[in-house]
């Protein structure tokens, strides 16, 4: 019998969970759960509050149980944006310990970027040389180009430009404004050259595909490799900064949780394709959970080169 592994990705607005099968340098997933737990809304600017933290223990608590019922063998879970900025999230890790068994390990935005690309060319077939992955995310986002060297993160994120610049719903043009053009600034300021494909992973994005193709149940085979673009995610964003966040909810193929943070994903995805002056992305499905996955069975087998098989 295959024994089944496990990853935790507890990132700044949902925590999510995959479990696999391991077997001749392949994973097959068996399980995938995602919640929307929001912790950068809990995050009152120096401490995750108790809320917070109350409810991230009682999802923990739910994916130990289901890595138990699958027996899985082995695990690693990470912990992104939220627990970097967090001063309290010492004491957030010890409670999940105590409370859960779970051992959580905090990276910095170098180490998210490098596991995010292990993630995406595990699952899509692209150029390594001339592709730039580019992982937003809730609290920050990532950019990774390994033929280049890079692996930085920009702590702007999908949460946090909607906490600090869409105070209205729907937000103000004004608002909208504001936070195009701090992230434009941003992005061009890491002086990072235009690649010839760029690559996008995470929630913001894919909701952007799954909105794309109309979707009513998500299929991850249909989102890895979907071609975004520039004109499409703008034709979505101006249809969506319309209307208030709970009417956002009944467009098709937008996740339920994700209307409040997907404008602010949006000027992210917008300003990507401004300032590396592409008219199109790459979606990948593959990215940081699975990274995570693949980093610690690469360290347990010594193997190299695996894929994960949507």
């Amino acid at each position: 019998m295959v024994s089944p592994y496990a990853s935790i990705d507890l990132g700044t607005h949902t925590t999510r969970l995959l479990i696999v099968s391991f077997e001749k340098n392949k994973l097959r997933p068996l399980f995938r759960k995602r919640s929307i737990t929001k912790l950068g809304f809990y995050f009152d600017g120096n401490n995750i509050t108790e809320t917070g933290i109350n409810f991230l223990i009682k999802t923990l608590k739910n994916f130990t149980k289901i890595m138990q019922l699958h027996k899985v063998k082995g695990y690693q879970a990470i912990a992104t944006a939220i627990l970097r900025q967090a001063d309290n999230s010492q004491k957030i890790i010890e409670t999940i310990q105590k409370k859960t068994g779970l051992e959580i390990k905090v990276v910095n935005g170098e180490i998210e970027a490098i596991l995010t690309a292990k993630g995406v060319f595990s699952t899509l077939e692209v150029e390594k040389t001339k592709s730039l992955i580019v992982d937003v995310g809730g609290g920050s986002t990532e950019f990774i180009w390994p033929a280049k060297k890079i692996a930085l993160s920009l702590p702007i994120g999908a949460t946090w430009l909607t906490r600090q610049f869409l105070k209205h719903d729907p937000p103000s043009l004004e608002e909208i404004n504001r936070a195009f053009k701090l992230t434009e600034e941003k992005i061009y300021n890491l002086n990072i050259p235009s690649p010839e494909i760029l690559v996008g992973t995470a929630g913001t994005i894919s909701t952007l595909a799954a909105i794309d193709l109309k979707m009513d149940v998500y299929q991850p085979r249909l989102i890895n490799g979907h071609i975004l673009s520039k004109n499409r995610v703008l034709e979505i964003f101006n249809n969506l900064k319309k209307l208030p966040a709970k009417k956002r909810c009944l467009i098709p193929g937008l996740e339920s949780g994700r209307e409040e943070v997907i404008l602010g994903g949006s000027i992210i995805v917008l300003a990507l394709f401004n300032i590396f002056q592409k008219d199109t992305l790459i979606v990948s499905e593959g990215g940081l959970l699975e990274g995570i996955l693949i980093d610690y069975l690469e360290k347990i087998s010594k193997k190299k080169n695996l894929k994960i098989i949507l």
